[in-house]
C-alpha cells in the first residue's frame, strides 16, 4: 500500500512540475503578485508577527513580495535552515544578510546556531508545495522536511500556532490526494485566484 501511494504521489508531482516548469517569467511574476495580495488579506496573516517563508526555486510560487511587505509592516520574517536531524529550523531574515546554498542548491541564511528559531515559536509558516487538495493535504518534493518539522501539530491538535499556509498556482490543485498518516495538513492554501480553506473544502474567490 505504501509503495502504491508513493507511486501515485510521484505521478502527480511529475505532472504538475512539468506544467510549472513551462511558465514564463511574466506568468510567474503575475501569479506571484496576485497570490501575495490574497495571502496578505487573510486574518491569519494580519494576526501573525513571526512569519516563516521560503526561498522560491524552480517555478515555485514566489513569496518574496510577502516577505518584503512583512518587513515593511515590522513583522519578523524567517527562512528555513536544514538541521542535522533532517528537520527545519528558522533563521531571521533581512535584505542584506549573507546566505549559503544548502545540499539542494537553495540559499539559506548564514547565522549563528543560537539565532535559529524553533518551529514552535512561529505564528505562521508559508509552505512550498507541488500539489495540494481540497482537504488541506499537500505534496512537497518528497523529502519530508515539513512533515517531520511540524509533526507536533498532529500530536497536539489543540495548538493554534503555527498556522501552515500553502502557496501555490491554481493548477497545482487536485480534488483529493493519496495520504499517509504522518502528513501534516495545511490550515489553508492561497493561489493567484483563490483562498482554499479545507475545513469545508470550499474556495473564496478573489
Amino acid at each position: 500500500m505504501h509503495q502504491e501511494i508513493e507511486e501515485q504521489r510521484q505521478l502527480l508531482r511529475d505532472y504538475v512540475i512539468k506544467q510549472r516548469d513551462a511558465l514564463s517569467r511574466e506568468q510567474l511574476r503575475a501569479a506571484s503578485r496576485d497570490m501575495c495580495l490574497l495571502l496578505e488579506s487573510t486574518p491569519e496573516y494580519h494576526h501573525s508577527l513571526h512569519i516563516a517563508a521560503y526561498w522560491p526555486v524552480k517555478g515555485e510560487m514566489d513569496v518574496m513580495p510577502v516577505i518584503e511587505q512583512s518587513l515593511r509592516y515590522n513583522k519578523h520574517v524567517y527562512l528555513p535552515v536544514i538541521g542535522d536531524d533532517r528537520t527545519l529550523w528558522f533563521a531571521p531574515y533581512s535584505k542584506d544578510m549573507p546566505t549559503k546554498k544548502n545540499r539542494y542548491g537553495i540559499p539559506e541564511p548564514q547565522v549563528a546556531a543560537d539565532e535559529l528559531v524553533s518551529p514552535r515559536d512561529l505564528d505562521l509558516v508559508i509552505v512550498p508545495l507541488t500539489v495540494f487538495d481540497s482537504f488541506g493535504h499537500r505534496l512537497g518534493m518528497g523529502g519530508g522536511y515539513y512533515d517531520r518539522t511540524f509533526a507536533f501539530l498532529n500530536d497536539e491538535p489543540e495548538l493554534v500556532a503555527p498556522c501552515l499556509i500553502g502557496a501555490a498556482h491554481e493548477f497545482q490543485h487536485t480534488s483529493e490526494l493519496p495520504t499517509h498518516p504522518w502528513d501534516v495538513p495545511l490550515r489553508l492554501t492561497v493561489t493567484e485566484q483563490q483562498v482554499w480553506r479545507p475545513v469545508a473544502a470550499r474556495a473564496e474567490s478573489a
